[in-house]
């Protein structure tokens, strides 16, 4: 799920390849240790649209993607 993740991450930023830096960047995403400002707030919309973008997630994946996207 990670590998989806970072290669959707680098396609959208123009990269041509997924490095180590990307890579670990997207799996830190899951660590709530890293989190250190406060949440930001979710319109509707953005809500949305996050459901529309993890919708081929497997179905056990789905909080787990849903919670790395929204860090």
């Amino acid at each position: 799920m990670i590998q989806q993740i970072a290669e959707e991450v680098a396609r959208e930023r123009g990269h041509m390849e997924v490095n180590v830096e990307l890579f670990q960047k997207v799996e830190a995403l899951g660590d709530e240790k890293l989190q250190e400002a406060p949440p930001m707030s979710w319109t509707e919309g953005a809500q949305s649209r996050l459901q529309q973008k993890i919708v081929q997630s497997p179905a056990i994946a789905m909080d787990f993607v849903a919670d790395m996207v929204q860090a």
